[in-house]
């Protein structure tokens, strides 16, 4: 039994340097053997050793699900090498109410984000920093219609010519009356039609069309109305004073057929993209290179608060991308349920509502039946004969008491009744 103890304390020691888990479930199997071996006591210290073991295992299994439930971080090294921005409010040093003069980049690539008002052909004021944001209460950068930040000509994002991204915001914006296009957050050349190549879009922007035209639909617009129209118009109206998480993504090709909007992980619209099919030539200004807000006095205004902008030059597979989401969703406290009393894109087509689970009910008239109408009780015997009597049918004559009291008892007891008690 010494034996026993000793080699136990042994094994404990090894715990503690965690080569405990690493046994494989045979290599456990032969330890619990070993003290089997010994003796009782060693079957008992075996058997417990053994139930902690799978205890742990347990254990080890949930904490990797419920990392695997929150997303996966934008800088994880699956990522790191494609993150090209990433301002992060929370991460801040100011004082609620300050003015944002700077907001730093912690892509680890130095383009910081700054108000444009003064720089070329910038027009955008500071916006304002604050503490507890209508994003849940989170911090937060809030815009007006006058502020604009863009981040330095000189260090451009590394997406050029038809290169794949995607971009991510974490946003509550407020609706706006009037037309205009209000650009959210992109780069590249908008403004200057003589730095783009012909007929192909130059530039990235997410943007919000407020013209009579768009009615409020969230689009990626390319610059000089070579846009990639996402969803139908009005497809972003219903998204207004609500925390969400906006995703563009873009891949190589055509304009309308590789861009898709996402909000919260779900298509903005289920109707095809429109627009423009020629494939992007992306080219930098040498101004700014991300914009967000009202930075040039052409890139519209935005209203509201937005807490994290992510940009990558790849365009993020379907589990990456929902990986990333699910990160800030619960990184935000952002729940579907916000969006349940709010109608929004229209996903049933016409063809859909012919189902009879999209008719409104109606109330039929009750089949008069003449040939066996003493077998009616109730209004659904009179359906049921009128298609019974189409086929020459009808129902079965009923049950006499013997036949009811043998169903009864095979129901209750699965045992037919004893002669007995039919007697």
């Amino acid at each position: 039994m010494s034996s026993v103890v000793v080699r136990s304390i042994s094994w404990l020691n090894l715990s503690e340097q965690k080569s405990l888990p690493r046994l494989s479930p045979a290599g456990r199997t032969r330890f619990v053997c070993w003290f089997s071996s010994a003796s009782k006591g060693g079957i008992f210290i075996g058997l417990f050793l053994q139930t902690v073991l799978l205890l742990g295992a347990e254990l080890g299994s949930k904490v990797a699900s419920n990392t695997e439930r929150r997303g996966l971080a934008p800088d994880v090294p699956l990522l790191a090498p494609h993150l090209q921005l990433w301002l992060r409010a929370d991460a801040l040093p100011l004082k609620d109410g300050a003015q944002v003069f700077r907001w730093p980049d912690h892509s680890g690539q130095n383009r910081d984000a700054s108000a444009t008002i003064g720089v070329h052909e910038g027009v955008g004021t500071p916006p304002t920093f604050l503490k507890t944001s209508a994003i849940n209460g989170h911090p937060a950068v809030r815009f007006g219609k006058d502020n604009g930040l863009g981040t330095p000509g000189d260090r451009p994002v590394e997406i050029s010519g038809d290169a794949a991204f995607t971009v991510f915001v974490v946003a509550n914006l407020q609706y706006q009356e009037g037309p205009s296009h209000d650009v959210i957050v992109g780069f590249g050349e908008a403004l200057n039609a003589t730095n783009t190549t012909p007929g192909r879009p130059g530039a990235g922007l997410l943007e919000i069309d407020r013209t009579a035209e768009g009615r409020h639909r969230l689009d990626h617009a390319g610059g000089f109305r070579r846009d990639a129209l996402v969803g139908r118009r009005g497809s972003y109206a219903s998204f207004y004073d609500q925390p969400q998480v906006i995703t563009l993504t873009k891949r190589s090709g055509p304009m309308r057929d590789t861009s898709s909007i996402f909000i919260n992980g779900e298509p903005i619209d289920t109707e095809p993209a429109s627009g423009t099919t020629a494939a992007p030539y992306i080219r930098h200004r040498t101004d700014f290179s991300v914009f967000l807000g009202h930075a040039h006095a052409v890139t519209g205004s935005l209203s509201g608060d937005i807490a994290e902008v992510i940009i990558y030059n790849s365009a993020l597979t379907d589990e990456q991308r929902l990986g990333v989401e699910q990160h800030l969703v619960a990184k935000y406290g952002i729940t579907p349920s916000l969006f349940e009393d709010h109608p929004g894109p229209e996903f049933v087509t016409n063809k859909d509502r012919q189902h009879w689970a999209f008719k409104k009910p109606v109330l039929p008239s009750v089949p008069k039946i003449s040939r066996h109408g003493l077998w009616i009780t109730n209004p659904i015997d009179s359906f049921l004969l009128e298609k019974l009597e189409a086929h020459g049918l009808s129902f079965s004559p009923s049950a006499d008491a013997a036949t009811l009291l043998r169903r009864l008892c095979l129901d209750l007891i699965g045992l037919p009744p004893s002669p007995e008690k039919i007697l």
